[in-house]
């Protein structure tokens, strides 16, 4: 019985299943995800959603300012136009 001959699948290592019609074979990065604890995720969001914000403006997302204070004072009026602009209900 002659062996599968099967493209390389990613990175070009090895067959993309074994052999059988609809498994793939993962290795150890397969496998059923974590459970999502929904906590934990909306803090996680909250906190991408206030960095991005920031880094809408040019000189936080730069760094323009060359000393560490100028940068803090910086950030500073960045999050005090965010808080005026879209206050927290």
């Amino acid at each position: 019985m002659a062996e599968c001959q099967e493209p390389p699948g990613p990175g070009g290592a090895g067959p993309r299943h074994d052999g059988r019609p609809g498994v793939l074979v993962r290795g150890r990065a397969g496998g059923r995800a974590p459970a999502l604890d929904s906590a934990r995720y909306k803090e996680t969001q909250y906190r991408r959603a206030g960095f991005s914000k920031l880094k809408q403006f040019r000189a936080v997302a730069t760094r323009y300012d060359k000393r560490d204070y100028m940068y803090q004072a910086t950030i500073d009026v960045a999050s005090i136009r965010i808080w005026l602009r879209d206050p927290v209900p």
